[in-house]
């Protein structure tokens, strides 16, 4: 996936993740103005309930999917705490 070269030195930017591989910054979070914004390379969000499972790419990805379910759950659950949103465990 996409990096955010250098987002650890912009102003009022914080690193939310990173990639285990590299460390390099896979989701950041950006104050500007009066407001903020979440910015994601990886697609945190699929959910494999809701995947075509007859897609071929799909079958290689939902054994991860799958096993990070939870975390994946969490860190939705962060970024909308970062972002003043409020939202319910479960």
């Amino acid at each position: 996936g996409g990096i955010f070269v250098n987002a650890d030195h912009a102003p009022k930017t914080t690193v939310l993740a990173q990639y285990n591989a590299t460390n390099e910054p896979a989701i950041i979070h950006v104050a500007k103005g009066r407001g903020s914004v979440v910015l994601s390379s990886p697609h945190f969000e699929y959910d494999p309930v809701l995947l075509d499972y007859t897609d071929s790419w799909v079958q290689q990805m939902l054994p991860v999917l799958w096993a990070n379910q939870t975390s994946r759950h969490r860190l939705g659950h962060r970024i909308m705490q970062v972002l003043g949103i409020p939202c319910r465990s479960g």
